[in-house]
């Protein structure tokens, strides 16, 4: 599992980088070899897997192993913690489980029974309206315009209806799904929904059924390390649960991103189905779950319903991170403060990456940090953990000597190294870097000479930084453009160009149904689905995205927040500031704030404290909102 969502992929503009062994002769010449000896893999915040191994075989049971990794918790039953009533409760089946995003097929088959199948608006009456038997090789597509349609063997069976579908095999023990190319499921009814021209696959299931399919622990670990594992995944689970809300509940963003509590992947928590229950090995992993049925962990300072936000890791280098060190989060939770972790890496753990090693090449460190060459590295800050805090890294930029930072969990997903735990062995005649400035930091790249903005201007440094990483392109080499407003279309290509440098893997740009981009060249009409289906935006309409409208201040905090979140990080807590908000909705209030909070925004006047939420953004002011975000996020 990763962090405020940890689940974050090497910008995809590195995805060269590869592991090298050290280069010879002529090679070692001209691209140097930097040696980085870690332990531990994860982001090391919470509980560590291989540490409640070693713990379990040692003889401490699975509340010893949870509340030495969470502070000053208890555990309860959901039922004490949430009322019989609450809807996790009362709802058999209260979890909505991202199985995958964004399809606009699905190709499916059943063995051991048949199931039903169903979609909305097709006119057939009652569901289930079709059946697929064993064996039978069928798929779910989408036809455009929100039309979908169950084919069997390439041929259409039964009337098209919408992207709202289901596959149900209730009360058929043996009935397995399997859905090609994502996984096998025997529990739960698999549920479509609309996203876009496409659709989302949910697995709508209950709770222990869920824990059920955990992939995260192997099954023959000892019990005690189990059932702390299960106990841990559980409150994970339900503490999204309640984030998010019921289905019924589900903002029009999540619905956007997922339809779903929570992914299926370790940007949550790796859910395998059936595959973690089709073995006899796993026949331990079943017991666990059972002998904590209903446990959660609880601290009276979590502010949901006291549900602990349960982070857990592969392990540590041998010492947990606190939840601000680990992640960057503004806020210590008072259950995260890290902790001494020996467990991780003794012998009793037998953990394949108590150490590690990685080599990497000077002119690949250059490629992920932004700089033409790298001459130097060197570690400047570590926690108290022992994880690195800062790093810093020397080269070149635009044929200037340049040295900046970056914070050693943002270099360590850069380069792909397996941990923060980490250090560096650099080739001779490396520089030693003495400077930190970060990514958007002062001193800012070189100037690039605009004659249309003021070296006087608050926007300067912002303004040369998002030039120089191509976030903005400029007019040209002597114009910015600075007080020009922005269209919808270009901010699209702004966020997306931003959000590779702060790490996001940018999806593939499948079709979101958006009718009025056609005119837009092809690469604004890509950032634009990318922008959709990230879930920064659901467009102005159904089927529209307005891209000539010109962006206003108050969407703009609202995009902002959300990529803040999906770079992995959890919205700030945030108290109203300016006077001018409102006539505008609660989500705009809040993001506008948030962004407050974060730095990202000072408001438009002073006194009294004002955003103004209707003005229409110019090129300089989101040359700061993106160069701060940025430099938070880097």
């Amino acid at each position: 599992m990763r962090s405020a969502k940890s689940r974050i992929v090497v910008l995809s503009l590195v995805t060269l980088i590869a592991t090298l062994v050290p280069a010879t002769g002529a090679l070692a010449e001209t691209d140097p070899v930097y040696k980085f000896d870690g332990s531990g893999w994860g982001h090391g915040v919470g509980m560590s897997q291989y540490g409640a191994r070693a713990m379990a075989k040692s003889g401490m049971s699975a509340e010893q192993i949870l509340t030495t990794y969470y502070s000053g918790v208890t555990l309860k039953s959901v039922d004490q913690v949430l009322g019989e009533s609450h809807w996790l409760n009362s709802d058999p089946t209260p979890l909505w489980i991202g199985i995958t995003q964004n399809q606009t097929s699905l190709k499916f088959h059943v063995t051991g029974g048949f199931a039903g199948l169903c979609k909305a608006n097709d006119g057939e009456g009652e569901c289930p309206t079709q059946t697929a038997n064993a064996n039978e090789q069928w798929e779910f597509r989408a036809l455009g315009g929100g039309i979908c349609q169950f084919f069997l063997n390439e041929v259409a069976i039964g009337n098209p209806g919408t992207c709202r579908g289901e596959i149900t095999w209730t009360n058929q023990p043996n009935t397995r799904v399997h859905l090609d190319g994502h996984g096998e499921y025997g529990r739960g009814t698999l549920k479509m929904r609309p996203s876009g021209s496409g659709f989302h696959v949910v697995l709508q299931i209950g709770i222990d059924e869920y824990i059920y399919g955990l992939g995260e622990m192997p099954s023959g670990w000892h019990s005690e390390a189990l059932k702390a594992q299960a106990i841990a995944g559980r409150t994970y689970g339900i503490r999204q649960a309640l984030k998010y809300g019921s289905e019924t509940s589900f903002s029009s963003t999540r619905k956007g991103q997922c339809w779903c509590h929570l992914y299926d992947t370790t940007a949550d928590q790796s859910y395998v189905g059936w595959l973690k229950e089709n073995e006899p090995a796993d026949i331990p992993w079943k017991v666990a779950v059972d002998a904590t049925s209903g446990l959660i962990i609880t601290h009276p300072q979590a502010p949901d319903s006291t549900v602990i936000i349960a982070y857990y890791s592969s392990s540590s280098g041998g010492h947990t991170d606190s939840n601000v060190d680990g992640f960057g989060h503004s806020t210590l939770l008072p259950y995260l403060l890290g902790t001494p972790d020996p467990w991780s890496v003794s012998p009793e753990a037998q953990n394949p990456l108590a150490s590690w090693s990685k080599s990497v090449t000077a002119s690949a460190i250059a490629a992920a940090v932004g700089l033409d060459t790298v001459t130097g590295v060197a570690i400047t800050a570590r926690h108290v953990s022992g994880s690195v805090d800062q790093v810093a890294i020397s080269g070149t930029l635009a044929g200037v000597d340049k040295t900046i930072t970056r914070t050693g969990r943002s270099f360590k997903r850069a380069i792909g190294l397996r941990s923060a735990y980490y250090s560096v062995t650099v080739p001779a005649g490396s520089v030693v870097p003495t400077a930190t400035a970060g990514l958007c930091e002062t001193p800012p790249p070189p100037d690039a000479g605009f004659s249309d903005v003021s070296p006087n201007s608050v926007h300067k440094g912002d303004i040369d930084c998002v030039s120089a990483l191509d976030v903005i392109p400029a007019f040209s080499q002597t114009s910015f453009g600075p007080l020009e407003e922005i269209p919808r279309s270009e901010m699209a290509g702004f966020l997306i160009r931003a959000a590779q440098w702060m790490g996001v893997d940018v999806p593939v740009p499948l079709d979101q149904g958006f009718n009025d981009i056609g005119g837009l060249s092809q690469t604004d009409q890509d950032v634009i689905n990318q922008l959709a289906i990230l879930g920064i935006t659901i467009g102005t309409g159904p089927s529209t995205y307005s891209p000539d409208r010109m962006i206003d201040r108050w969407q703009m905090a609202i995009f902002l927040v959300r990529l803040h979140v999906l770079v992995g990080f959890d919205p700030p807590s945030a108290s109203n500031v300016f006077t001018d908000m409102g006539s505008h909705p609660q989500e705009t209030v809040i993001a506008v704030h948030q962004i407050f909070a974060l730095g990202v925004t000072k408001g438009c006047e002073v006194n009294p404290a004002r955003y103004c939420p209707d003005r229409q953004v110019t090129r300089e002011q989101m040359a700061s909102f993106l160069a701060r975000l940025i430099r938070l996020n880097t």
